[in-house]
């Protein structure tokens, strides 16, 4: 079976961001865009849909038309190949983006002193 390290983040509806071990393709893959003063909006290549933290803690898809402080993430190096990712303007409750293992494989929220290999991210270049 595969290590958690090889998990990655789909879209699993229209509105639902799943983990799901090995799996490739244009359902895996998320790219990176610009958003200004360092920030970025992840946007699933394979739904076309972007990725948005909730004040609560969920994490969801959106339209790519979004562009509000809910869709603005920063990338934190933690460790050659490693990072963390952080909301725009989250509170200390819902800042860092981490892979709920044990809630069906989903994505959550979790304050930035949460630490530890499911709250950081691999991020790798594809070929298109």
């Amino acid at each position: 079976s595969a290590s958690f390290t090889d998990t990655r983040m789909f879209p699993a509806s229209d509105k639902s961001v799943g983990l799901k071990p090995n799996w490739t393709g244009a359902w895996a893959q998320w790219e990176l865009t610009p958003a200004g003063d360092g920030y970025y909006f992840i946007d699933s290549i394979g739904r076309n849909l972007r990725l948005q933290g909730k004040d609560d803690g969920q994490v969801i898809l959106v339209s790519t038309s979004k562009s509000g402080s809910w869709v603005k993430w920063r990338l934190v190096p933690k460790k050659t190949g490693s990072w963390y990712i952080e909301r725009m303007n989250a509170s200390a409750e819902f800042t860092r983006l981490w892979a709920d293992i044990n809630d069906n494989s989903s994505l959550k929220l979790k304050p930035a002193s949460w630490t530890g290999p499911i709250s950081q991210w691999s991020i790798q270049s594809v070929s298109q």
